[in-house]
């Protein structure tokens, strides 16, 4: 259903919130998002590429796997109790760990920018941007150094406590 429906990437997860809301299983929707890589163009793309046979196999290899990571995202998340209720859609958690993952992966991703094309070159491609960027670059640079700060206080008290734990089991073990 995924790859004869396909509208685009962004458009598939709108129409898989419908199926959703409407009963559809959590892994049938998990493999209707999956599909979007073998829709008809991008076959057509293997197939340019590749040749018929390759995209064949190419298509159903995309289509097994997609059913198969559907089937086990859906117990393992049934499994762990992660499966909304049925129907329910558009809630997310207010500064849960969506905010963290995207601050880490913010900093992850301008560290790697500044390794590829240079510091200088990609706060002056920041500041270069309307609005207020170079607000945001100050902020950023300070959160990064509270962030370290922190991680240094995080792995000083790890070792802390490996050491600590060390002592302990050796105690248990003499007595």
């Amino acid at each position: 259903m995924g790859v004869v429906t396909f509208l685009c990437s962004v458009g598939n997860i709108p129409f898989a919130v419908i199926l959703w809301t409407n009963g559809v299983p959590f892994g049938a929707i998990m493999s209707f998002i999956y599909a979007d890589m073998i829709i008809p163009p991008l076959v057509n793309t293997y197939k340019r590429y590749y040749g018929t046979t390759m995209a064949t196999v190419i298509f159903l290899s995309y289509a097994f796997a997609s059913v198969v990571a559907g089937v086990v995202v859906h117990y393992v998340f049934g499994f762990a109790g992660l499966i909304p209720a049925a129907g329910e859609t558009g809630r997310t958690i207010s500064h849960g760990y969506t905010l963290w993952l995207n601050l880490l992966f913010t900093a992850i991703f301008l560290w790697q920018a500044s390794v590829a094309f240079g510091r200088e070159s990609v706060e002056d491609t920041l500041v270069a941007i309307p609005g207020l960027v170079a607000a945001v670059v100050a902020d950023l640079r300070e959160a990064a150094s509270l962030v370290a700060e922190g991680l240094s206080e995080l792995a000083s008290a790890l070792r802390t406590a490996f050491r600590l734990a060390e002592s302990a089991a050796h105690d248990l073990s003499r007595g």
